[in-house]
């Protein structure tokens, strides 16, 4: 029998595998301007991997997969992965990175992913972070995070960062990390309106400690 917390787990789950293929069109004219001399291409996602070694219950590397081909040519020279994180809360002015569920690495931490993406497809402005997945990690592990750490979901089974993201920004775009903006429609199923958010952080794209994150040539 069904229980409440089962129907709002498929919900959500519905959720954010919607905005997961949502976001390939983003993926692939992001990557796409940055790489004149390449083509990035959608391949498939994780599930494909469950299927192809038929288990279902495959520890997930990543969400999304694709192919970097150069231009004129029909071999990939490269394939990048994406973590999808999709964020369907009213804005509460925090970020939160989950680092542990049932005490296994979990979120950026567990995932083998090539970068990280954090959407809030309700916001109308600066609603997509993205990133590559170690910077990610390596910028969480920072010890000034720690004050962050709270447990929380169900039973409090996770253990995540909850950071303000007013304070976060400024280091996640030092780390090579990109803030930018991407509309999407919310089908009416789900029940959830846009809202205006009017405390925007803007965060400088002029610090650059690292090399570009999104080069491959």
């Amino acid at each position: 029998m069904k229980t409440h917390n089962n129907d709002k787990f498929t919900k959500d789950e519905e959720f954010g595998k919607y905005f997961e293929f949502e976001l390939i069109p983003f993926i692939e004219n992001f990557f796409n301007e940055k790489l004149p001399l390449s083509k990035i291409t959608y391949w498939y996602d994780s599930g494909y991997d469950a299927k192809k070694n038929n288990n279902k219950s495959i520890l997930k590397d990543y969400d999304l997969k694709f192919g970097v081909y150069d231009k004129g040519t029909i071999f990939a020279k490269k394939e990048i992965t994406f973590e999808i994180k999709t964020d369907k809360f009213i804005n509460t002015g925090n970020l939160a990175f989950e680092k542990k569920y049932k005490n296994k690495l979990s979120g950026a931490f567990g995932s083998k992913a090539d970068y990280f993406i954090y959407f809030f497809p309700r916001r109308i402005k600066q609603n997509l972070y993205i990133i590559k997945r170690d910077r990610l990690v390596e910028l969480l592990n920072d010890t000034k995070w720690n004050e962050y750490l709270r447990y929380g979901g169900d039973n409090n089974s996770a253990l995540m960062y909850i950071i303000p993201s007013s304070e976060f920004e400024v280091d996640f775009i030092e780390c090579g990390g990109k803030l930018e903006t991407y509309e999407v429609e919310i089908p009416a199923e789900f029940g959830l309106d846009k809202f205006i958010d009017n405390n925007i952080s803007y965060v400088s794209n002029n610090i650059t400690n690292y090399p570009d994150a999104f080069d491959f040539n």
